[in-house]
């Protein structure tokens, strides 16, 4: 974490296991740091696992600073490596839509649909994604439709209040198909 307020300090997983720590970390690094999870860690760490957790750990901070563009490229990077990897996927094409790349969002979601049929984050996405640009809204729908019905108990976080989310968002989906296709997406979203 170039400029953070431990950066000059390594410590052992043994000592953070179960730590709370909170750094602070620099709006300004210099053009020289290495990151975390900079596309450098794709080839320096040992394991596979290792470098790809680091890939995902910049890019959520990359995401929470909303330097899209570094963590879209960082993924993509991190894409070639492991092609397959529905995870790095998925991110890579949430980043494409924040720099409004649809039409690379759509492929790359299209791609974790290929690899994995029960990802419903993937057609929840797109679908949304869809909806919201108020383009081709009748497959939004089945798209939203099956994320709906592909995420079982076992794969839908249990927090209090996502029951209560879905049924607010199959609510506004019944909403939706009952407006003109210019209110659909306002509503599927909420907007409305």
């Amino acid at each position: 974490l170039p400029g953070g307020d431990v950066s000059r300090r390594s410590y052992p997983a043994e000592e953070l296991r179960g730590l709370s720590m909170t750094i602070k970390v620099s709006g300004r690094p210099t053009a020289a740091a290495r990151y975390t999870g900079s596309s450098a860690c794709l080839s320096c760490h040992t394991t596979p696992e290792e470098a790809r957790s680091k890939v995902m750990s910049r890019s959520q901070l990359l995401r929470e600073a909303h330097d899209w563009t570094a963590a879209h490229e960082l993924l993509a990077a991190a894409n070639q490596r492991f092609p397959d990897d529905v995870d790095l996927l998925y991110e890579q094409a949430m980043m494409a839509e924040k720099l409004k790349r649809f039409d690379d969002m759509e492929r790359l979601l299209r791609r974790v649909i290929e690899l994995r049929a029960d990802f419903h984050h993937a057609y929840n996405a797109l679908g949304y994604s869809l909806a919201d640009r108020g383009q081709r809204l009748a497959e939004a729908k089945q798209l939203i439709v099956r994320a709906l019905g592909v995420g079982d108990d076992d794969t839908v976080d249990q927090r209090p209040g996502n029951a209560h989310h879905a049924r607010v968002q199959r609510s506004r989906l019944r909403d939706a198909l009952a407006l003109r296709h210019d209110d659909a997406a306002a509503v599927v979203r909420g907007h409305r």
